[in-house]
């Protein structure tokens, strides 16, 4: 399990990946949307920053706060899960 003290400095789940000029043109960057899983710009920088979840369970019983990423890959990202839980 991540620790909030191993989370990376960059808090890559508030950054939209893409160009701030491809930013103001994208249709949910401007309706403050999160970036939808196929948009090559939602991988994370660096790897330590994105760490996919071992198994659905970790799901069970949790309750993500969906609303603190601008990215839906977040939302399977152990350190996302971890940091933004609601309820801990």
């Amino acid at each position: 399990m991540v620790k909030k003290a191993d989370i990376p400095k960059l808090k890559c789940w508030q950054v939209r990946g893409c160009p701030s000029e491809m930013e103001e043109n994208c249709p949910f960057g401007m309706h403050s949307l999160p970036c939808e899983l196929p948009c090559l710009y939602t991988y994370c920088p660096t790897p330590e920053s994105y760490q996919p979840l071992r198994s659905i369970s970790q799901l069970d019983g949790v309750d993500i706060d969906k609303g603190g990423a601008v990215k839906e890959r977040c939302w399977g990202c152990e350190i996302y899960l971890n940091f933004l839980r609601k309820d801990g």
